[in-house]
């Protein structure tokens, strides 16, 4: 099972991703630039969680528009 979390630089949640079963191997997730309720996010940093077996990763990105 995988899970993508996207947070403000704050530690706010803005949107799970994606949250499901998936194979082994190289993928991609496409998002919109939109949080839970439909809005679209502020340019800035922000914060990208990435668990599943033996994969907790944080990494900071930059939403520039």
């Amino acid at each position: 099972r995988l899970s993508l979390t996207l947070y403000t630089i704050t530690g706010e949640h803005v949107l799970t991703l994606f949250d499901d079963v998936v194979p082994a191997g190289k993928g991609s997730i496409d998002w919109d630039g939109r949080n839970l309720n439909g809005a679209v996010v502020a340019s800035g940093v922000y914060i990208v969680r990435a668990q599943g077996p033996g994969l907790n990763k944080t990494q900071k990105i930059a939403i520039i528009k």
